[in-house]
């Protein structure tokens, strides 16, 4: 599923049917410029999972998705193969790649576990680019 933009509501599934999220940012993004991007997923099991994507600290669009379910089924299996792949792509997927003439480099990239709350992907954001540390005990003047 392809949701063009955050205003736009989808046309073809209802939100709640969604298995999948694109963000489009290319209207908030400035060339020649550092830009830090936020994806949060907030899991819960008895509803859908909600995405909110953040550009430079900042909000840009919220969505929701069915919950991700770490084995199919009700009951726990032991064979590896009954997992369900979960994945997310950072960067051009490679069926892309000759199609895009997007030219980006990577900076630091951070994988959390847990929830961030939104004033802590804003003083993630704050740290920028050259931060190194591991967010321990941040302190910004």
């Amino acid at each position: 599923m392809y949701t063009p933009d955050w205003n736009e509501p989808s046309q073809n599934q209802q939100p709640s049917a969604l298995t999948s999220v694109k963000f489009n940012i290319s209207k908030y993004l400035t060339c020649d410029q550092w830009q830090h991007l936020a994806v949060v997923l907030n899991k819960d099991p008895r509803r859908n999972t909600t995405v909110l994507a953040y550009l430079n600290g900042k909000v840009i669009g919220t969505a929701k998705i069915q919950y991700i379910q770490t084995f199919p089924g009700r009951h726990f299996f032991s064979d590896s193969s009954a997992v369900i792949d979960v994945h997310g792509i950072i960067g051009t997927p490679q069926i892309w790649k000759q199609r895009s003439s997007l030219v980006w480099r990577l900076g630091p990239t951070f994988l959390f576990e847990e929830v961030i709350p939104e004033q802590n992907v804003d003083l993630i954001y704050q740290l920028g680019p050259n931060y190194l540390g591991n967010f321990q005990s941040v302190y910004l003047p």
